[in-house]
């Protein structure tokens, strides 16, 4: 195996272990500095793959100033639709859906990070062999 192959291999997990990582430690900042707010649902577009997708857009206001975020919703909503989102409270502008995706999903995230890991040491296995 190249010196590319080494790199994809071994470079590949690490960085999904990251973003893994990152998205469970700023999930942990919102929800000890975040305060709730009840934001509208701006745009909704669903897709499928093997499963169903249920993504939003959708503006909250804050300080009296008004914000906007976006993210996967875990059911359908309609334009107008009230949802629930966290936002910190010193930066409204990183902000998350209270519930549903990927990124709320702290059990998801860990899993993803110890299959990571277990990729790596596969991966190593191969390159002993």
């Amino acid at each position: 195996m190249g010196t590319l192959g080494l790199w994809f291999a071994f470079g590949s997990p690490a960085v999904i272990f990251l973003l893994a990582a990152r998205a469970i430690v700023v999930r942990q900042r919102l929800e000890n500095h975040g305060i709730q707010a009840q934001a509208t649902v701006t745009t909704y577009s669903q897709w499928t793959d093997d499963m169903t997708h249920h993504d939003v857009t959708y503006r909250f206001v804050a300080g009296g100033l008004q914000y906007n975020g976006s993210g996967s919703a875990g059911r359908e909503y309609h334009v107008g639709e009230p949802i629930n989102v966290i936002y910190h409270r010193e930066r409204p502008g990183f902000n998350q859906l209270v519930a549903g995706g990927v990124v709320t999903s702290v059990g998801l995230n860990v899993f993803v990070m110890v299959a990571m890991v277990a990729m790596e040491f596969w991966f190593a296995s191969l390159l002993m062999s």
